[in-house]
């Protein structure tokens, strides 16, 4: 737990600002509500790369799109900034502090209790959940699935770029594949939680074809959901911000202790890289190499080159240990076949 500073300014308009991935702006939630317990009768004015994951929520007054807003200075030019970047912050790159933690230590506010961000749902986002659910004829356990992200919402044609810089995070599109097969040979129904620009899974429901769905709607079907496996992208973010457990999360280049939550299954493949959740590129602290271009794995990112097989034993453990000893048997079956 971070000290809050004592000198903290008597601000009564605030206008806070955050960019970045929507993970990043759900954590902000936590940081957000924290200053409301310690500035209950200010006005807070929150500016935001995703407006859609500070919606419905009653301790900030008025969100606005992190663009150009007419008027905007006009009508804040009294209001004080709090704004700071806590990837930068040294605690947080050494794995000493939650993401939420560094960001409150920056602001000087007092970090909460609890280190997951908050979504509320309105009862027209959760109408519509239950009716893509019934379109869809889901008669199984639903399982979330994330394997890929990254991408921004705002621009999905960037999934397809193969040389944007990213972490190393996403599964590889065959061992996707796999974890959905096996899923559903074990009775259970599978969502692809994506964009529709990122590879296309067989075998599983998909949230569009063309355009990508709003992240409310997403908020509101992983709350339909009853499981969830996810690689460290947004929907783990969301899961734990709806108050969910037990997701299972596959880690690689980034960190569970700084950007996961105990709530969680978090693994993560020690064995493979010395240097796993090295967290980089950071493009915040310029990791770019001699040619200009952002740091690039050596080994090629084998952390995140998980074994289908692993994933869906673990998943087994935790929610569903009757299906373990048939998916057991049926392996060795597999395996005889294939000799």
């Amino acid at each position: 737990m971070t000290k809050a500073k004592k000198d903290f300014p008597e601000i009564e308009y605030i206008n806070w600002r955050s960019g970045g991935g929507l993970g990043k702006q759900i954590m902000a939630t936590a940081v957000l509500k924290a200053l409301r317990s310690q500035k209950p009768k200010a006005v807070i004015h929150a500016m935001t790369s995703y407006p859609e994951a500070f919606t419905n929520l009653e301790f900030i007054d008025r969100t606005y799109m992190l663009n150009v807003v007419p008027h905007f200075y006009e009508d804040h030019k009294d209001y004080a900034v709090l704004e700071a970047e806590p990837y930068t912050d040294i605690d947080y790159r050494k794995g000493n502090l939650h993401l939420i933690e560094s960001w409150c230590k920056m602001l000087g506010i007092q970090a909460p209790s609890s280190l997951s961000g908050i979504i509320e749902l309105s009862d027209e986002e959760k109408a519509v959940a239950k009716q893509i659910k019934l379109q869809w004829k889901v008669d199984r356990p639903l399982v979330a699935f994330q394997p890929f992200g990254g991408t921004s919402y705002y621009s999905p044609q960037e999934a397809q770029n193969p040389v944007r810089p990213q972490h190393y995070r996403e599964l590889k599109k065959e061992a996707a594949q796999a974890i959905v097969n096996h899923l559903t040979e074990l009775g259970f129904a599978v969502v692809h939680i994506g964009l529709p620009t990122e590879p296309d899974l067989q075998n599983c429901y998909k949230l569009s074809d063309k355009e990508p769905m709003n992240p409310r709607y997403i908020f509101a079907l992983l709350a339909e959901c009853e499981f969830g496996i996810f690689i460290d992208s947004f929907a783990q973010h969301a899961w734990a911000a709806l108050g969910k457990r037990d997701a299972i999360v596959l880690w690689g280049g980034t960190d569970p202790k700084t950007l996961g939550y105990t709530t969680n299954k978090n693994l993560s493949q020690q064995d493979l890289c010395t240097s796993i959740h090295c967290n980089r590129p950071n493009t915040f602290m310029f990791d770019f190499g001699g040619n200009g271009q952002p740091w690039r794995c050596v080994v090629g990112g084998k952390c995140m080159k998980y074994d289908p097989t692993t994933v869906i034993r673990k998943f087994l453990e935790v929610n569903a240990v009757d299906k373990l000893e048939s998916f057991e048997k049926n392996l060795k079956k597999n395996n005889k076949d294939k000799e």
